[in-house]
């Protein structure tokens, strides 16, 4: 058994169609909707743009920071910060591990451009002395930019080095 409906037929079922009318306002929903678009745009756009602006500025400051490493400062018999010209001569001496050698420090071979480094020294021969090898794939010998980072960076190192020896 059936139960009657009370439902008035649709009228689109029967192929009629109602017209509405050109001055009707739009119902609430679509009103608010359209209003409240605009708005939650502009914001999603500020944040965006806001979002690029704070990755761009963490890039520029903090983009490319020296990591000094540290098994080869410890292999190091000597380490010293000093300006390097372009034959490897090294003047401007800090020593921070071990005891420099009377005159000059020549580092041979030296294939880096002229500046003020981090280097990292061991004797090689004949009182020579060539940048430590690190432990990286093919031993390339790593020398370090100085600057007040990195000097402090190597003070730590060397003093968490000196710990853990006692």
């Amino acid at each position: 058994m059936s139960r009657p409906s009370n439902r008035q037929p649709d009228p689109a079922a029967d192929g009629q169609t109602t017209a509405t009318p050109v001055d009707a306002e739009p119902g609430p929903q679509s009103a608010a909707s359209s209003g409240s678009r605009k708005p939650v745009c502009l914001t999603v756009f500020v944040l965006a743009v806001a979002w690029y602006v704070v990755l761009i500025s963490l890039a520029a400051i903090t983009g490319n920071p020296v990591t000094l490493n540290r098994i080869q400062l410890r292999e190091s018999s000597l380490v010293v910060v000093g300006s390097v010209d372009e034959n490897g001569t090294v003047s401007h001496i800090l020593v921070f591990k071990g005891v420099a050698p009377e005159g000059e420090i020549v580092v041979a071979p030296f294939s880096w451009p002229a500046g003020d480094y981090i280097l990292p020294l061991r004797k090689a021969g004949t009182g020579r002395l060539e940048v430590t090898p690190s432990e990286l794939p093919d031993n390339p010998p790593l020398i370090f930019p100085a600057n007040d980072q990195s000097v402090e960076q190597l003070q730590q190192i060397l003093k968490q080095n000196e710990a853990n020896q006692n």
